[in-house]
């Protein structure tokens, strides 16, 4: 096998961004960087306070493995706000968690459950005893009804 570079017309340059594999396709979520040049459907996009043209987003994205095609999927419901280093995990056959993140304002610690089958989102979802506040952290999923949360930085920018 050999690496090979495509060129397609896919999502705008971001860093800090998720991507998870599910169904034979590459979904990739939200991210920080460059100001969308070509919207997605029911996506926003945040400026920074220090640049205008950088800044958070919440594109969903959709790369079809077999046919090798970029695709932004119509997402409906409680879709999360902008953000960038934040976690999505694929946690049963249909269902991704996403947790966390930062956003304009700050660290958050939202959690929003996304169906693949109806590209809906859900949430946000907290709890009293739930993690504080954080971003660039990890999530791996142990079984179908657990992930395991591990480091990241806090509100206050400590990790």
């Amino acid at each position: 096998k050999q690496w090979y570079q495509r060129r397609v017309r896919g999502p705008s340059v971001r860093d800090k961004a998720t991507m998870v594999y599910h169904g034979n396709a590459l979904w990739i979520f939200a991210g920080w960087g460059s100001r969308i040049l070509r919207a997605t459907p029911n996506s926003t996009f945040v400026p920074d306070q220090t640049h205008a043209f950088v800044g958070w987003n919440n594109e969903m994205w959709r790369f079809d493995l077999g046919t090798e095609t970029w695709s932004a999927p119509q997402c409906s419901g409680s879709i999360p706000s902008p953000r960038a280093a934040h976690t999505l995990t694929v946690y049963s056959d249909n269902q991704a968690v996403l947790f966390g993140g930062r956003t304009r304002t700050g660290r958050v610690s939202e959690l929003y459950i996304f169906n693949f089958s109806t590209t809906t989102w859900t949430g946000p979802f907290t709890t009293e005893n739930g993690p504080q506040p954080r971003s660039l952290h990890t999530c791996t999923r142990l079984h179908d009804d657990s992930v395991l949360l591990l480091a990241g930085m806090d509100k206050a920018g400590n990790s």
